[in-house]
Protein backbone atom coordinates (compact mmCIF):
# COMPACT_ATOMS: atom_id res chain seq x y z
CA UNK A 1 0.00 0.00 0.00
CA UNK A 2 1.86 3.71 -0.70
CA UNK A 3 1.90 6.28 1.59
CA UNK A 4 -0.50 8.69 0.32
CA UNK A 5 -3.46 5.39 0.23
CA UNK A 6 -2.32 4.93 4.02
CA UNK A 7 -2.69 8.50 4.80
CA UNK A 8 -5.86 8.30 2.94
CA UNK A 9 -7.44 5.38 5.11
CA UNK A 10 -5.92 6.80 8.55
CA UNK A 11 -8.40 9.54 7.87
CA UNK A 12 -11.24 7.47 6.75
CA UNK A 13 -10.50 5.22 10.08
CA UNK A 14 -10.31 8.46 12.52
CA UNK A 15 -12.16 11.24 10.66
CA UNK A 16 -13.25 13.05 14.08
CA UNK A 17 -10.07 12.90 15.55
CA UNK A 18 -8.77 14.26 12.52
CA UNK A 19 -10.86 16.98 12.40
CA UNK A 20 -10.47 17.72 16.05
CA UNK A 21 -6.84 18.18 15.34
CA UNK A 22 -7.49 20.35 12.09
CA UNK A 23 -9.56 22.41 14.38
CA UNK A 24 -7.55 22.73 16.67
CA UNK A 25 -4.20 23.52 14.71
CA UNK A 26 -6.23 25.89 12.68
CA UNK A 27 -6.65 27.91 15.85
CA UNK A 28 -3.27 27.89 16.97
CA UNK A 29 -1.91 28.67 13.78
CA UNK A 30 -4.77 31.46 13.02
CA UNK A 31 -3.69 32.78 16.65
CA UNK A 32 -0.08 33.03 15.78
CA UNK A 33 -0.37 35.05 12.68
CA UNK A 34 -3.01 36.75 14.20
CA UNK A 35 -0.27 38.22 16.77
CA UNK A 36 1.91 39.06 14.16
CA UNK A 37 -0.49 40.86 11.87
CA UNK A 38 -0.86 43.13 15.26
CA UNK A 39 2.35 43.56 15.80
CA UNK A 40 3.21 44.41 12.20
CA UNK A 41 0.22 47.19 11.96
CA UNK A 42 0.86 48.55 15.31
CA UNK A 43 4.67 49.03 14.22
CA UNK A 44 2.99 50.86 11.05
CA UNK A 45 0.64 53.03 12.91
CA UNK A 46 3.70 54.12 15.25
CA UNK A 47 6.08 54.70 12.30
CA UNK A 48 3.05 57.22 10.88
CA UNK A 49 3.03 59.12 13.80
CA UNK A 50 7.15 58.74 13.72
CA UNK A 51 6.72 60.63 10.42
CA UNK A 52 5.42 63.86 11.75
CA UNK A 53 8.34 63.72 14.54
CA UNK A 54 11.23 66.43 14.18
CA UNK A 55 14.01 67.90 15.69
CA UNK A 56 13.71 71.35 16.16
CA UNK A 57 17.07 72.93 16.97
CA UNK A 58 16.52 76.99 18.32
CA UNK A 59 18.95 79.57 17.37
CA UNK A 60 20.14 82.66 19.17
CA UNK A 61 19.25 86.04 17.79
CA UNK A 62 22.60 86.63 16.77
CA UNK A 63 23.49 84.27 15.16
CA UNK A 64 25.41 84.53 11.79
CA UNK A 65 24.53 83.38 8.55
CA UNK A 66 28.06 81.19 8.13
CA UNK A 67 27.05 79.30 11.49
CA UNK A 68 23.73 78.19 9.91
CA UNK A 69 25.10 77.53 6.56
CA UNK A 70 27.91 75.08 8.73
CA UNK A 71 24.48 73.71 10.99
CA UNK A 72 22.40 72.46 7.80
CA UNK A 73 25.52 71.12 6.08
CA UNK A 74 25.95 69.13 9.01
CA UNK A 75 22.08 68.14 9.28
CA UNK A 76 22.20 67.05 5.43
CA UNK A 77 25.54 64.51 5.89
CA UNK A 78 23.66 62.79 8.78
CA UNK A 79 22.19 59.59 7.82
CA UNK A 80 19.47 59.85 10.59
CA UNK A 81 18.30 63.20 8.89
CA UNK A 82 15.90 63.41 6.34
CA UNK A 83 15.43 67.00 5.55
CA UNK A 84 16.20 69.96 7.15
CA UNK A 85 15.33 73.67 6.73
CA UNK A 86 15.89 76.97 8.25
CA UNK A 87 12.66 78.71 9.23
CA UNK A 88 13.06 82.40 10.27
CA UNK A 89 10.97 84.35 13.04
CA UNK A 90 8.86 85.71 10.37
CA UNK A 91 7.97 82.84 8.88
CA UNK A 92 6.88 80.91 12.19
CA UNK A 93 4.98 83.68 13.35
CA UNK A 94 3.11 83.77 9.88
CA UNK A 95 2.39 79.72 10.39
CA UNK A 96 1.81 80.15 13.84
CA UNK A 97 -0.88 83.01 12.23
CA UNK A 98 -2.24 81.07 10.13
CA UNK A 99 -3.16 77.92 12.16
CA UNK A 100 -4.85 79.67 14.60
CA UNK A 101 -6.26 82.61 12.99
CA UNK A 102 -9.81 81.13 12.97
CA UNK A 103 -9.93 80.63 16.67
CA UNK A 104 -8.40 84.04 17.57
CA UNK A 105 -8.13 86.33 15.04
CA UNK A 106 -6.49 89.01 17.21
CA UNK A 107 -3.10 86.94 16.42
CA UNK A 108 -3.67 88.81 12.71
CA UNK A 109 -2.51 92.58 14.18
CA UNK A 110 0.89 90.61 16.18
CA UNK A 111 3.41 93.30 15.17
CA UNK A 112 7.09 92.30 14.55
CA UNK A 113 7.97 94.18 17.41
CA UNK A 114 5.85 91.56 19.21
CA UNK A 115 7.02 88.77 17.32
CA UNK A 116 8.11 86.20 20.24
CA UNK A 117 9.09 82.92 17.93
CA UNK A 118 12.53 82.33 17.33
CA UNK A 119 14.80 81.58 14.29
CA UNK A 120 14.72 77.83 14.45
CA UNK A 121 16.09 75.13 12.13
CA UNK A 122 13.23 72.02 11.89
CA UNK A 123 14.59 68.81 10.59
CA UNK A 124 12.64 65.39 9.90
CA UNK A 125 14.13 61.99 10.73
CA UNK A 126 15.08 59.48 9.28
CA UNK A 127 13.01 55.79 10.41
CA UNK A 128 14.26 53.94 7.99
CA UNK A 129 17.36 52.16 10.54
CA UNK A 130 14.55 51.79 13.16
CA UNK A 131 13.35 53.62 16.12
CA UNK A 132 14.87 51.79 18.83
CA UNK A 133 18.49 52.86 16.85
CA UNK A 134 17.40 56.53 16.12
CA UNK A 135 16.18 56.69 20.38
CA UNK A 136 19.71 55.55 21.01
CA UNK A 137 21.82 57.84 18.37
CA UNK A 138 19.51 61.04 18.84
CA UNK A 139 20.94 62.13 22.16
CA UNK A 140 24.59 61.73 20.40
CA UNK A 141 23.45 64.06 17.59
CA UNK A 142 21.77 66.92 20.59
CA UNK A 143 24.79 67.14 22.06
CA UNK A 144 26.68 67.63 18.68
CA UNK A 145 24.18 70.10 17.64
CA UNK A 146 24.20 71.98 20.75
CA UNK A 147 27.94 72.65 20.29
CA UNK A 148 27.30 74.93 17.61
CA UNK A 149 27.97 78.41 18.29
CA UNK A 150 24.12 80.27 17.84
CA UNK A 151 22.50 77.31 19.25
CA UNK A 152 20.53 77.83 22.18
CA UNK A 153 18.32 74.87 22.67
CA UNK A 154 17.79 71.09 20.94
CA UNK A 155 14.08 69.86 21.04
CA UNK A 156 13.54 66.16 20.04
CA UNK A 157 11.15 64.47 21.73
CA UNK A 158 13.06 62.13 24.08
CA UNK A 159 10.48 61.23 26.12
CA UNK A 160 7.94 60.53 23.38
CA UNK A 161 10.74 58.26 21.59
CA UNK A 162 11.83 56.94 24.80
CA UNK A 163 7.97 55.65 25.51
CA UNK A 164 7.91 54.27 22.37
CA UNK A 165 10.53 52.78 21.96
CA UNK A 166 9.73 50.61 24.94
CA UNK A 167 6.49 50.13 24.07
CA UNK A 168 7.29 48.64 20.57
CA UNK A 169 10.23 46.54 21.65
CA UNK A 170 7.71 45.07 24.84
CA UNK A 171 5.17 44.46 21.53
CA UNK A 172 7.83 42.67 19.89
CA UNK A 173 9.02 40.56 22.75
CA UNK A 174 5.29 39.65 24.05
CA UNK A 175 4.61 38.70 20.45
CA UNK A 176 7.73 36.20 20.00
CA UNK A 177 6.51 34.66 23.20
CA UNK A 178 2.78 33.90 22.60
CA UNK A 179 3.95 33.18 19.16
CA UNK A 180 6.26 30.38 20.52
CA UNK A 181 3.86 28.90 23.12
CA UNK A 182 1.12 28.47 20.62
CA UNK A 183 3.57 26.98 18.01
CA UNK A 184 5.00 24.15 20.69
CA UNK A 185 1.16 23.69 21.61
CA UNK A 186 0.67 22.99 18.26
CA UNK A 187 3.58 20.81 17.47
CA UNK A 188 2.56 18.52 20.53
CA UNK A 189 -1.10 18.40 18.99
CA UNK A 190 0.99 16.84 15.94
CA UNK A 191 2.96 14.48 17.74
CA UNK A 192 -0.32 13.15 19.66
CA UNK A 193 -2.00 12.60 16.54
CA UNK A 194 1.14 10.83 14.86
CA UNK A 195 1.85 8.98 18.36
CA UNK A 196 -2.09 7.68 18.29
CA UNK A 197 -1.60 6.72 14.68
CA UNK A 198 1.64 5.08 15.68
CA UNK A 199 -0.01 2.98 18.65
CA UNK A 200 -3.32 2.08 16.31
CA UNK A 201 -0.83 0.86 13.41
CA UNK A 202 1.58 -1.08 15.64
CA UNK A 203 0.41 -4.58 14.76
CA UNK A 204 1.05 -3.06 11.02
CA UNK A 205 4.03 -1.85 11.70
CA UNK A 206 5.16 -5.41 12.93
CA UNK A 207 4.02 -7.03 9.82
CA UNK A 208 6.32 -4.47 7.84
CA UNK A 209 9.34 -5.15 9.83
CA UNK A 210 9.00 -8.89 9.46
CA UNK A 211 8.70 -8.92 5.69
CA UNK A 212 11.80 -6.64 5.51
CA UNK A 213 10.18 -3.14 4.91
CA UNK A 214 13.05 -0.35 5.59
CA UNK A 215 13.02 2.19 8.23
CA UNK A 216 12.02 4.93 5.50
CA UNK A 217 8.90 2.89 4.54
CA UNK A 218 7.50 2.43 7.55
CA UNK A 219 8.44 6.20 8.57
CA UNK A 220 7.23 7.86 5.44
CA UNK A 221 3.16 7.53 5.75
CA UNK A 222 3.60 9.08 9.49
CA UNK A 223 5.73 12.19 7.96
CA UNK A 224 3.17 12.59 5.04
CA UNK A 225 0.25 12.24 7.65
CA UNK A 226 1.79 15.35 9.75
CA UNK A 227 2.41 17.18 6.02
CA UNK A 228 -0.71 16.98 5.01
CA UNK A 229 -2.33 17.31 8.01
CA UNK A 230 -0.38 20.93 8.79
CA UNK A 231 -0.90 21.60 4.90
CA UNK A 232 -4.49 21.80 5.50
CA UNK A 233 -4.00 23.70 9.03
CA UNK A 234 -1.89 26.30 6.92
CA UNK A 235 -4.80 26.70 4.02
CA UNK A 236 -7.80 27.15 7.23
CA UNK A 237 -5.65 29.14 8.38
CA UNK A 238 -5.54 32.00 6.06
CA UNK A 239 -8.81 31.75 5.45
CA UNK A 240 -9.98 32.71 8.90
CA UNK A 241 -7.41 34.94 8.65
CA UNK A 242 -7.93 36.65 5.84
CA UNK A 243 -11.19 37.14 6.37
CA UNK A 244 -11.29 38.67 9.84
CA UNK A 245 -8.69 40.94 8.43
CA UNK A 246 -11.02 42.08 5.94
CA UNK A 247 -14.12 42.42 8.21
CA UNK A 248 -11.83 44.38 10.87
CA UNK A 249 -10.30 46.42 8.08
CA UNK A 250 -14.08 47.26 6.69
CA UNK A 251 -14.88 48.10 10.05
CA UNK A 252 -11.81 50.16 11.27
CA UNK A 253 -9.89 51.21 8.38
CA UNK A 254 -12.50 54.56 7.82
CA UNK A 255 -11.60 55.83 11.41
CA UNK A 256 -8.13 55.51 11.22
CA UNK A 257 -8.17 57.55 7.85
CA UNK A 258 -10.10 59.66 9.17
CA UNK A 259 -8.13 60.91 12.37
CA UNK A 260 -4.97 61.06 9.87
CA UNK A 261 -3.15 57.88 11.61
CA UNK A 262 -2.98 55.18 8.75
CA UNK A 263 -4.28 53.80 5.27
CA UNK A 264 -5.68 50.88 6.71
CA UNK A 265 -5.09 47.96 7.86
CA UNK A 266 -2.37 45.97 6.05
CA UNK A 267 -2.01 42.60 5.47
CA UNK A 268 0.72 39.98 5.34
CA UNK A 269 2.18 40.28 1.76
CA UNK A 270 2.80 37.44 -0.25
CA UNK A 271 6.34 36.54 0.34
CA UNK A 272 5.67 36.80 4.03
CA UNK A 273 2.50 34.40 3.93
CA UNK A 274 3.76 32.11 1.97
CA UNK A 275 7.11 31.72 4.31
CA UNK A 276 4.70 31.47 7.12
CA UNK A 277 2.73 28.64 6.31
CA UNK A 278 5.12 26.80 4.75
CA UNK A 279 7.34 27.12 7.44
CA UNK A 280 4.90 25.50 9.62
CA UNK A 281 4.79 22.39 7.10
CA UNK A 282 8.18 21.94 7.45
CA UNK A 283 8.62 22.24 11.15
CA UNK A 284 5.56 20.07 11.41
CA UNK A 285 7.44 17.47 8.90
CA UNK A 286 10.78 17.82 10.95
CA UNK A 287 9.09 17.42 14.43
CA UNK A 288 6.94 14.42 12.65
CA UNK A 289 10.37 12.85 11.51
CA UNK A 290 12.16 12.84 14.91
CA UNK A 291 8.90 11.48 16.39
CA UNK A 292 8.77 8.36 14.54
CA UNK A 293 12.99 8.24 14.01
CA UNK A 294 12.94 5.83 17.20
CA UNK A 295 10.48 3.12 14.80
CA UNK A 296 13.90 0.68 13.56
CA UNK A 297 13.68 -2.69 12.97
CA UNK A 298 13.47 -5.31 15.38
CA UNK A 299 9.95 -4.97 17.13
CA UNK A 300 10.19 -1.15 17.81
CA UNK A 301 6.78 -0.45 16.76
CA UNK A 302 5.60 -2.25 20.28
CA UNK A 303 7.73 0.42 22.07
CA UNK A 304 7.07 3.51 20.10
Amino acid sequence: MSAWKQVLKTWQNNILLQFISLGVLSLCLTAVMGVLLISKNTKLIFDKWADNLEITVYLAENISEDEQTKLLDFLKNKEIIKESKYVSKQEAKAKFQESLSDYAPELKTLEDADNPFPNTIEAKLNFSSGIEQISKNLSVLSNQISAFTGVEEVSWGKQWLEKYSSFFTSVKSLSFALALIVICSALFVIVNSIRSSIYQKRNEIEILELVGATKAMIRRPFILEAIVLSSLTAIVSFVLLFTSYKILDSLYSKTLKSIGLYDGIVFFSFSEGLFLLLGFVVLSGITAYICVKNINTGWSASEA
